[in-house]
């Protein structure tokens, strides 16, 4: 997806329009799916110099490509979250699984982000 989406989508967390918020983050991060459905290889084979290289590359452009999005999520979810007596349960929930799931992302790319100076709070 384009840079349109990621507006719309800090857009939509900042006014608190929460209606299929979750899902609408899980399109836009779908590409981590290929990061998590993919199975290790055995132990008795090592994984080609070429595959390697191709699934660093991988990581590196997802990486630049949802770095600064995941981390602006990560910072304004907390913010939502904070406003629970104004805040439905359903969509507490929501944001906690998206939450969640910007966590996750970043685990996946966080091979790409060592010694580099990039910090994020919990």
């Amino acid at each position: 997806m384009d840079s349109d989406a990621e507006s719309s989508l800090i857009s939509k967390l900042q006014s608190s329009d929460l209606h299929h918020f979750h899902h609408l983050f899980f399109d836009y991060l779908r590409p981590f799916t290929d990061l998590t459905t993919t199975t290790k290889p055995k132990r008795s084979k090592k994984p080609s110099n070429a595959t390697a290289k191709d699934h660093q590359s991988f990581l590196r452009s997802l990486s630049k490509k949802f770095l600064s999005f995941l981390n602006r999520s990560l910072s304004l979810i907390p913010k939502c979250l904070s406003e629970t007596p104004k805040l439905d349960p359903q969509f507490a929930l929501q944001l906690f699984t998206t939450y969640k799931l910007c966590l996750n992302c970043l685990q996946l790319i966080s091979s790409q982000l060592s010694c580099k100076p990039y910090s994020f709070q919990i």
